[in-house]
């Protein structure tokens, strides 16, 4: 697959059709950044049909309790994963078989995973400028009119109108992955206000996500990206001191 931010790889599934445009499996999507180098984001996939109906009940759980279709997709993220952390940190540790992919990565190395009807996405980074990477990707048109409003807030509820809710919370859940962990305990997604700009497919938090001392929301921004009947949204967390 040939590198750069170009091109289309066109994969179809059981639920849908999924096209990469920008990003594609194996690319590097680079983020410009002003009067400085850009930021480069490596990115893989893998796609593998989940196991359903007999052949799913005959499998049994795995050592860790994991079902067969999670147990697959966890192997797939570490097998991606390793393939990056050859990328980003050459010569750098390994993600050790027993390590969490959470834990298992050299200082300054930021990765995001998500799982989608089969398909395993991971990006990771490695720049002094970004403090966290987060990645989701979501079908379209999955959520009922009621569901949204337990994620999307009064104003963003009047602002996106027009926009598929999907890619609201794929977006808002990508900027979840990016916050600190201590940050993640009870958040209600409602308080993640963001703006949408169809015009170039990026989106940026609005708020501080928490009263007092939150961050500044400047921090959190990203990319959005139509990949047929998917949602696939990429996020970082700009590097502050407390980082």
């Amino acid at each position: 697959m040939p590198e750069g931010n170009h091109g289309t790889v066109n994969l179809d599934t059981c639920y849908g059709s999924l096209s990469f445009t920008r990003p594609f499996p194996g690319s590097r999507f680079e983020i410009p950044a002003a009067n400085d180098r850009p930021i480069v984001l490596h990115i893989d996939a893998c796609w593998q049909p989940r196991l359903s109906g007999p052949t799913l009940s005959r499998q049994p759980l795995s050592d860790t309790g994991l079902g067969a279709n999670r147990t697959r997709e966890s192997s797939n993220a570490r097998r991606l994963l390793r393939g990056l952390l050859d990328k980003v940190a050459p010569g750098g540790a390994r993600l050790e078989q027993d390590v969490p992919v959470q834990t298992g990565w050299p200082q300054g190395v930021s990765t995001s995973i998500t799982h989608c009807l089969g398909l395993t996405l991971v990006v990771a980074a490695n720049d002094s400028r970004v403090g966290a990477v987060g990645i989701d990707m979501e079908k379209k048109a999955r959520f009922s009119h009621n569901a949204v409003r337990k994620f999307l807030s009064a104003n963003e509820y009047r602002n996106h109108q027009q926009l598929d809710p999907a890619l609201s919370f794929c977006a808002k859940e990508s900027i979840f992955k990016a916050l600190p962990a201590e940050r993640q305990k009870g958040i209600d997604f409602r308080s993640i206000d963001i703006a949408l700009n169809p015009a170039n497919g990026t989106f940026s938090a609005l708020s501080t996500l928490e009263s007092g001392n939150g961050f500044a929301h400047p921090r959190y921004s990203g990319y959005y990206f139509d990949c047929g009947d998917f949602w696939f949204c990429l996020c970082h967390r700009v590097r502050a001191a407390e980082d």
